[in-house]
């Protein structure tokens, strides 16, 4: 059964709303007021009312032109155009409220587009603002990345750091003993290898202090050669510590 929500109606009846650019509050100003004007000048003369109509001279008064089976063409017509123009004007707003209740929107053409191009400026700033608020975390996001990652590579220079200081005290040490254990190592065998020559030899005492003499210049020679193995040995230390820091700087 057709109605006045059908979908063809609607679609006919839309189009032609929105060109007009009337909004609904209009329509039903309008309808209100023709129906109250229909109301007061036509309806009286029906009913036989006929006190707010102006009595002519002659004593003939305008109401009777619209009384029952007086009418003329005209009051037919006219009478006929005004009842149309209700009908629609009712029918109009109808409508109006139908579509508005479909659609939840308001107005005509020109405000109908205003309202979605605002629509659409509202949704380009709020999504320009979300762009602009995931930028802002995602930098402060990196900054704290940036600063862990800082904070981790210090610790791990530190540490690193640290980690050969500890390397270099223990060869050092290590070193250090070697050497002494090579020195009382060589007093040892010096010390031995005198006894054994003075009990070979059982020479004078002359004898006996020239070897001393020698014995001591050879301790002597040995000491010195010892001495600056190690100074060798510290120096080549020194200059690959200095090479690595070069190489680390640079890297």
């Amino acid at each position: 059964m057709f109605h006045i929500k059908h979908p063809r109606f609607l679609s006919l009846v839309k189009p032609l709303y929105y060109r007009t650019r009337v909004t609904t509050d209009t329509v039903t100003r309008a309808s209100i007021g023709t129906l109250i004007f229909c109301l007061v000048f036509f309806l009286p003369p029906f009913t036989g009312y006929t006190a707010p109509y102006r009595i002519y001279e002659d004593n003939h008064v305008c109401a009777n032109d619209f009384a029952p089976g007086e009418k003329g063409l005209f009051q037919r017509a006219f009478i006929g155009l005004i009842g149309v123009i209700g009908c629609l004007t009712v029918i109009h707003v109808v409508l109006c409220n139908v579509t508005i209740a479909r659609t939840g929107k308001r107005g005509g053409v020109g405000r109908r587009r205003r309202r979605i191009e605002e629509e659409e400026e509202e949704g380009e700033n709020e999504e320009e603002e979300e762009e602009e608020e995931e930028e802002k975390e995602e930098e402060r996001r990196r900054k704290r990345r940036r600063r862990g990652k800082r904070r981790r590579m210090k610790k791990r220079r530190r540490r690193r750091r640290q980690r050969k200081k500890r390397r270099r005290r223990r060869r050092r040490k290590e070193k250090e003993e070697e050497e002494e254990r090579k020195k009382e190592e060589e007093e040892e065998k010096v010390e031995t290898g005198k006894r054994k020559r003075r009990r070979r030899r059982g020479k004078g005492e002359k004898e006996e202090d020239e070897e001393e003499k020698k014995m001591e210049e050879e301790e002597e020679e040995e000491k010195d050669k010892v001495e600056t193995e190690r100074e060798e040995e510290e120096k080549r230390v020194e200059r690959g510590r200095s090479n690595r820091k070069r190489r680390w700087r640079k890297g």
